[in-house]
């Protein structure tokens, strides 16, 4: 399935929060500097969603703050969505 994700880099905590454009955002430390960000992106990712980082798949938006990856799921995005932003 694929995730559209907003990412907000340099930011003071980590974690993941509801927007209105693409349905949720993330919150890294990294700067968007050499592909920091979209590391940390996805280790929390892969983390939050109890999957090796292999499998979470960068398909565009590298160098922009709004991302698509490609993730190893047969559930519809509010499902994961909801998934995300869950405390759990």
């Amino acid at each position: 399935m694929k995730l559209v994700i907003k990412v907000v880099p340099r930011a003071s905590r980590q974690g993941f929060a509801p927007d209105g454009e693409v349905g949720v955002k993330c919150y890294v430390q990294a700067p968007p500097e050499g592909g920091k960000a979209n590391k940390e992106l996805i280790k929390l990712l892969a983390k939050k969603l109890r999957i090796p980082q292999s499998s979470v798949v960068l398909l565009y938006g590298g160098g922009t703050r709004v991302k698509m990856f490609e993730l190893p799921f047969e559930i519809e995005q509010a499902e994961l969505i909801a998934l995300l932003l869950s405390e759990v």
